[in-house]
Formats: structure tokens, sequence, C-alpha cells
């Protein structure tokens, strides 16, 4: 019988320490052999198949990038308007959004000290936050984080989301926010830049593959530079408007 093994991301060798003991363990011994039982391999962009060379010397012949695309639900026009779901979540008025799991390496902590230093100055922004709060290894720094900055009812956590509502959630943002220290390909990228919203995302190889020169890049990492650098690009597509169209327009020619 011929495989064929589709590899997202190989995080759990960059970044050991930001998953949790019981993941590591089951594939530090699944992926190798995965990898060598294959006749082919996919990955999604070239960032992911020379990470899969690297960490466990696989023959690079033997690996095809294959990038991801978008669902249906975001390839046609939404039929849901933006006013309906931001009844239908309780969503505020204007808001930077992120869209994800709150796993450690997705970097949310970073997203909302950021955020924190934007509504100083622009104090009628919300951030908006999709994703499992009691979803599988959860950053516990996000409540902390939450806590210690005292932002109350100006971040939101609308919990799940309909498929079917998702791009008129993202259509409805100001600014999509992407501060991940680690990802495979950022499916994310693309269906902010369908629903016509400019993009911040963290300086790292993968999403510089995929978005190009479309989003706005800010220091990756955790760390007050990175911080202030986020902050920065957020408030420049937040403020500046040929910035965001710019942004809107190079995204999507993204997805052609």
């Amino acid at each position: 019988t011929r495989v064929v093994n589709h590899i997202h991301d190989v995080s759990f060798r960059a970044f050991p320490e930001l998953i949790g003991w019981r993941d590591r363990i089951f594939l530090k011994f699944l992926i190798p052999r995965s990898l060598r039982r294959a006749d082919r391999i996919v990955t999604p962009t070239q960032f992911t198949k020379d990470e899969v060379v690297r960490y466990y010397a696989t023959d690079p012949e033997k690996i095809v990038v294959i990038h991801n695309a978008l669902s249906a639900d975001f390839a046609k026009e939404s039929v849901t308007d933006k006013q309906t779901v931001r009844e239908k979540y309780q969503l505020p008025e204007r808001y930077i959004l992120s869209v994800g799991t709150l796993q450690p390496r997705k970097n949310i902590p970073l997203l909302i000290r950021a955020f924190a230093v934007v509504q100083k100055r622009l104090p009628d922004m919300s951030l908006v936050i999709v994703g499992n709060r009691q979803g599988h290894h959860v950053d516990t720094a996000i409540e902390r984080v939450l806590t210690e900055l005292a932002l109350g009812k100006s971040v939101v956590f609308p919990g799940y989301i309909d498929e079917t509502d998702l791009p008129s959630v993202i259509r409805g943002a100001a600014v999509f926010a992407f501060p991940s220290l680690y990802e495979g390909f950022g499916i994310p990228l693309l269906e902010a830049f369908s629903q016509g919203v400019p993009v911040v995302a963290s300086d790292i190889p993968c999403l510089r593959e995929v978005a190009g020169p479309a989003a706005r890049y800010f220091v990756s990492g955790s760390a007050d530079a990175s911080v202030a650098s986020c902050a920065e690009k957020l408030y420049t597509l937040l403020t500046d408007n040929e910035q965001k169209m710019r942004g809107v327009s190079l995204g999507r020619g993204r997805l052609s």
C-alpha cells in the first residue's frame, strides 16, 4: 500500500517547551516512523518542507509542497451581514480580531499587551479573540495578562463561531492580527485577505511565505520590543487609510 503523509508543521520540535508533555511523547514516536514509512510527504509551505528535512533528515526529493486554500465558506460571497453577526455574538463596533486556538505558540498574551498600548490612543477600539478558552492546552498566561492589565470588557471572547458566520465576523474587523511564534502555513491570513481586512502578523518565515508584502510584520517574540512593534503596526493600519487599502489590495492578490 502506498502511503502519503501530510505534515502541517513541526512546532513540537521547534518549540517543545510550548507543547504539552503528553503530546511531545506521542509525536516523538509517531512522526519519525510515519515519515520513514511514507512514499510521499506533503507540506503546505517550503518552510515546513525545510523544517522536516532539518529535524528528521528526510530526503527533500520525497517531499512535495502543496499550498493550503480557503474553505468553500470563504471562497463564496457570505450571505450573513456584519450587523447580524455583531448582534448574534455581541461584538463591539470597532475591533481588532484574532482567530485560532489559544495554545502558547499562538502568542495571544503579546497581542493583548499590544492592544492595551493601542487602546490608550484609540479608546473606542476593542479586541475580539475567537477561540476555545477551555480547549486543549490553552495558554494559562492569557488569564494572567487579562487580570494584570484590567482591560475589562474591551477584550471580548465570543466563543464558538458558526463556520458560516466566520467570514462576516472577519469582515467586520478593522484589522486582523496573527501574532504566532510558529506556524506551518497560516490559513487565517487567507481568510482575512478574502474579506478585505488588513493583516498584522509576526515576522516569521512561514507567514512571510504566505502573505508576502500584503501583511504588516512586527518583531516576533514576547519581549517589550515585540509588544511595541506589534502595537505600532496595529495603530498604523487603524489610522492610516492609505496603508490599510494597500494591504487589502495586496491581500486579495495573494489569493490568486
